[in-house]
């Protein structure tokens, strides 16, 4: 039995610097690779899917290419976005689908669902491609499979953007498209994979032993030498 295929694509992750919507703090780039990173780490350790991520050098139509060439008519395709506007007051998670196809319109929904509930986000739910700014989309319309394109917040909105930043939020996101994922191919949802702490904070606690057990150590020899 062949096992369900799931690919991920970071959205923005253009050669020549795409960076998608930007504020002060964050790019939407950078913050679609966060979730794409997380994504990894939950997916990837599953036996009963073969989970791939397209290259993030890639971008465009070599970014349509690279998921046709690894896709089927039943993988399904998840491209991860923040969303931005001019009204401030525009906020929550939406997926957009492509039209007539009832998977894409039910994944969609469930994604939409599960992250709403996890982070109390507004569901602004899943809709048709043509709904978009851009009116198509072509990680929608020009790929094999089911694809749904995944707007997890405002960037541009305060609420929204406080649960995207909030580092006890950081696996909200992957969480919730990863269960939605998991529930619509009818496979056990488990309990997700214990993530690993932020390696910038295990190298300082390593850092920081260090310098404690030299601190440490120095004293001892001071002693030592005090006594000869």
């Amino acid at each position: 039995m062949n096992k369900q295929k799931v690919i991920w694509v970071d959205g923005h992750q253009h050669p020549h610097g795409d960076r998608g919507a930007t504020i002060h703090e964050t790019t939407e780039a950078r913050q679609n690779v966060e979730v794409g990173d997380e994504a990894v780490l939950r997916f990837a350790v599953l036996s009963d899917i073969e989970f791939l991520r397209c290259p993030v050098e890639l971008g465009g139509q070599d970014e349509i290419d690279w998921v046709n060439a690894h896709a089927n008519n039943d993988t399904i395709v998840i491209s991860c976005h923040h969303n931005a506007c001019d009204d401030e007051r525009a906020s929550g998670v939406e997926a957009f689908y492509y039209n007539g196809n009832a998977r894409g319109q039910k994944l969609a929904e469930m994604i939409c669902e599960r992250i709403a509930s996890k982070t109390g986000q507004k569901n602004r739910g899943a809709k048709i491609e043509s709904q978009s700014q851009h009116k198509s989309i072509g990680i929608i319309s020009k790929t094999k499979g089911t694809a749904v394109l995944v707007e997890c917040g405002f960037l541009t909105n305060s609420y929204d953007k406080k649960h995207i930043l909030d580092p006890t939020l950081d696996n909200a996101f992957s969480e919730a498209i990863f269960e939605a994922v998991m529930e619509f191919l009818g496979l056990e949802v488990v309990v997700t994979p214990e993530l690993k702490d932020d390696p910038l904070e295990e190298q300082k606690k390593i850092i920081a032993e260090i310098i404690e057990k030299t601190r440490v150590a120095l004293s001892e020899i001071e002693n030592f030498i005090e006594d000869l």
